[in-house]
């Protein structure tokens, strides 16, 4: 998908880099390499030339080969054998691997992300209903709280903690069947219900 983006130039893979190459587990050295090999690989030049390289850096000859030989041992590179039209055995690159670890890069820092908000949506719903309760919740209860926020948003799980204090079961069983029975409506939540919900927590939160 990235690959894409970049080819089309929705995606500025210079930018991306700039900003992510030390996450990348990269160097200076073979993030400026990277830098010129894209440069190729946007012209469609994808003959690898060793001396072409060493033109555009102040690397040595042994530093500049230990740098492509590093790029393809940490899987950012790869190195092909290509016959040209002239019948001649040419080496080329293919940036594919570097796509693919920027992309996998932003899904990791996006699950991340998403378990962050998780873990914190969890960490407010055990408050509210301690609050409500009146007692800390029990190991086994902190073990639905989690389960339950990994599976449910914030609001819906409020929305069934709602049902349930109508319903007068205050209990995380009760909340729990009605969110497994809700499963497979609309998750969002029309305003009138909101407005409830958010009258009802503000209430309990005083």
């Amino acid at each position: 998908m990235i690959k894409k983006l970049i080819n089309n130039q929705i995606i500025d893979f210079n930018k991306i880099l700039f900003q992510n190459y030390v996450d990348l587990g990269l160097n200076e050295a073979e993030f400026v390499m990277l830098l010129h090999l894209f440069s190729l690989y946007e012209k469609k030049k994808t003959v690898l030339s060793f001396n072409g390289l060493k033109s555009k850096m102040t690397l040595s000859s042994n530093e500049l080969s230990n740098t492509l030989t590093s790029l393809i041992n940490k899987g950012f590179l790869d190195i092909n054998s290509e016959i040209s039209k002239t019948g001649k055995e040419q080496e080329c690159f293919d940036l594919t691997p570097t796509f693919t670890l920027i992309e996998k890069l932003f899904y990791d820092e996006q699950e991340e992300l998403e378990n962050r908000v998780k873990m914190e949506d969890s960490s407010k719903i055990v408050s509210v209903f301690e609050r409500e309760w009146g007692r800390s919740l029990s190991p086994l209860e902190l073990n639905v709280v989690s389960s339950l926020s990994k599976e449910y948003s914030f609001d819906e799980i409020y929305s069934a903690a709602l049902e349930s204090v109508k319903a007068s079961k205050v209990n995380l069983k009760y909340i729990e069947a009605i969110l497994r029975n809700n499963k497979g409506e609309s998750k969002e939540i029309n305003p009138d219900k909101a407005k409830a919900i958010d009258d009802f927590f503000s209430k309990i939160a005083r």
